[in-house]
C-alpha cells in the first residue's frame, strides 16, 4: 500500500490539528497596571495643580512592581517595525494583503504588548511570508508572557521541526507544551512525528509518547490508530493489531481501521 495512503489517518490528524491552531483565541484579559493620580478632578481635593495626590505604601508598591514588570517585557519585546519582504509563491495582491496583516497586527501589539493571541497571530504571518526568525521571534515572546499557555510552545514546536530543523530546541519546546496542558493530544502527536521521522537518536521514543497520550486520554482513537500505524511499520504486528481493534471498538463503522485489520 502507498505510503501516503498508509497514513491518511495521520494526514487528516494534522490538517485537524492545523485547523484548530488557526482559529486558536486567547480570552485572557489583559493585566491592569496601577499608576498614581496626578492632580484631581475633584474640585474639594486641596491638591494644587502639578502636586501628586499621595497614596497608599501598597498602592505604591504595586504600581512599582507593575512598572517593573512591563519594563521587563518591553525591553524583550522583538521589533515590530523591521522592513517586511514576503517569500514564496503569492500573487501581488495576496503580498500586499499579508503586508497590510502584518503591518495591521504590529501597530495593535505596539499598544499592548501583553496581547497574547496577537503575538500568535503574527507568528502565523511571518511564518506564512517565509520569515521564520519573525516566527520564533513572535512566538518566543508570546511563551515569555504566558508562560503556562501551551499554544505558543506547540508552534515553537513545529517551526523548530519542519522549518529550522533544529530537532533538539524542537523536542523541548513539545514538552513544555505538554507540562503546560497534559491533556491536549495534538502536541503527543507532534512530538510523536519528530521522534519517528526526523530525531533519529530519539527514534525510539516515538511510541512512548504516544502510550503517555493515552494515559491522558485512553480513548482517544487517533493516538490509538497512529499506535497502530506504528507498530505495523515496524513489523510488530501483535502490537499493531491490539491498537487498530481498540480503536475499532471505539469506531465500529471505520472502514479504514478495518481494511488495515484485514491485512492481518
Amino acid at each position: 500500500m502507498p505510503i501516503k495512503n498508509k497514513y491518511f489517518i495521520l494526514i487528516l490528524i494534522v490538517i485537524l490539528a492545523a485547523a484548530g491552531f488557526l482559529i486558536w483565541q486567547d480570552f485572557q484579559k489583559t493585566k491592569k497596571t496601577t499608576q498614581e493620580e496626578i492632580g484631581s478632578k475633584n474640585p474639594a481635593s486641596p491638591a494644587k495643580a502639578g502636586e501628586k495626590i499621595a497614596t497608599s505604601t501598597a498602592e505604591k508598591q504595586s504600581a512599582g512592581q507593575a512598572k517593573e514588570t512591563a519594563d521587563y517585557f518591553k525591553i524583550r519585546m522583538p521589533s515590530l517595525d523591521k522592513e517586511i519582504v514576503v517569500k514564496g509563491n503569492f500573487t501581488e495582491a495576496q503580498k500586499a494583503d499579508l503586508i497590510q496583516q502584518i503591518k495591521d497586527a504590529s501597530e495593535l501589539l505596539k499598544g499592548n504588548f501583553d496581547y497574547y493571541q496577537g503575538w500568535l497571530h503574527l507568528g502565523l504571518l511571518k511564518k506564512a511570508i517565509e520569515d521564520y526568525q519573525g516566527a520564533e521571534e513572535s512566538w518566543k515572546f508570546a511563551a515569555l508572557i504566558r508562560p503556562k499557555e501551551f499554544l505558543a510552545f506547540n508552534n515553537l514546536g513545529v517551526l523548530y521541526h519542519f522549518y529550522l530543523k533544529d530537532y533538539s530546541k524542537a523536542e523541548e519546546n513539545f514538552l513544555k507544551a505538554i507540562e503546560n496542558k497534559p491533556g491536549e493530544m495534538m502536541v503527543y502527536q507532534n512530538l510523536h512525528e519528530l521522534y519517528r521521522f526526523s530525531y533519529q537518536e530519539k527514534a525510539d521514543l516515538a511510541d512512548d509518547i504516544l502510550l503517555q497520550a493515552l494515559k491522558q486520554d485512553p480513548k482517544n482513537i487517533g493516538v490509538l490508530t497512529t499506535l497502530g500505524q506504528y507498530y505495523q511499520e515496524i513489523g510488530d504486528k501483535a502490537k499493531a493489531r491490539t491498537y487498530y481493534e481498540k480503536a475499532l471498538v471505539l469506531d465500529p463503522l471505520n472502514e479504514a481501521i478495518q481494511t488495515e485489520l484485514n491485512r492481518f
